[in-house]
């Protein structure tokens, strides 16, 4: 009697929290504390869910403590190969002082198929919050013009990412962005950080996925069926990619930039 309690405990308890993460009502009650301590939680925890996956994706110091932050969450359907995979698709813009929220947007995709090649998505809704008092004194700080707050806004934040070492002139160019977060995911071994990036929709990130596990493998790290099923998948894609090296921009495939980053096939759990 007390191991069938317990089992019913167990499976209650996975259930709840499985379906914590099951909709965009968690991640809108976790912005609204606009506390970007509680967001960098919940990305933690969102990960700790099955089939759950989230990441960083851009970060930017714009003016004394004023960050832009960019974030992406991801849970995956069943799938029977990768060329089936879909995924709901949640994209979060954060502009944030310190730790203290001043706007926020999420834009829910829906579901989304996992493709070698560049894709189209379609945003299905999106909810924003922006505290007007506070932004005006961030924008009075920055001195950014726009026709409206809105395209204000939206500016702050990139709209895809660019493949690439260093950027800026000459040899003073610092690392893309999107390298240095590739590290960090590297130097903690998340690989479901590098996961999600692998099947988002930039195919910069993807690019940038994949080197990250082949760092993860010389590392030591196995790599799974599912990781290596993704990655050959778009180790074959044509796609263009568009590069950036220094003041220097040029498009490349996929294909082409991923054939140095080698894996071996692993066994396909049964």
């Amino acid at each position: 009697m007390k191991t069938k309690l317990k089992f019913i405990f167990l499976f209650v308890l996975t259930f709840a929290f499985n379906n914590v993460f099951s909709n965009i009502d968690s991640l809108k009650k976790v912005l609204q504390t606009k506390d970007f301590g509680e967001v960098k939680r919940y990305l933690q925890d969102y990960k700790k869910s099955p089939n759950h996956y989230s990441a960083f994706t851009y970060s930017e110091n714009l003016v004394d403590s004023y960050y832009a932050i960019s974030l992406q969450f991801q849970s995956v359907d069943k799938f029977d190969s990768i060329q089936n995979l879909k995924s709901n698709l949640y994209t979060v813009n954060i502009l944030s002082n310190q730790y203290k929220i001043v706007h926020y947007s999420i834009k829910d995709f829906g579901l989304v198929n996992f493709n070698k090649e560049q894709i189209d998505i379609k945003q299905i809704n999106e909810f924003e919050y922006t505290d007007s008092m506070a932004y005006a004194k961030f924008s009075r700080r920055k001195k950014i013009r726009g026709e409206t707050r809105r395209e204000e806004i939206e500016n702050l934040f990139p709209k895809d990412f660019a493949y690439g070492f260093l950027f800026g002139l000459g040899f003073a160019g610092q690392e893309n962005k999107q390298r240095l977060w590739m590290h960090e995911h590297v130097d903690n071994k998340d690989s479901n950080a590098l996961f999600s990036w692998l099947i988002s929709p930039s195919m910069a990130l993807k690019i940038y996925a994949v080197e990250g596990f082949y760092k993860l493998k010389k590392n030591g790290m196995k790599i799974t069926y599912q990781q290596w099923q993704a990655i050959q998948y778009i180790k074959d894609s044509k796609a263009g990619v568009r590069i950036v090296y220094g003041c220097i921009i040029s498009q490349e495939t996929a294909k082409k930039l991923c054939r140095k980053y080698r894996f071996r096939k692993p066994k396909k759990k049964t």
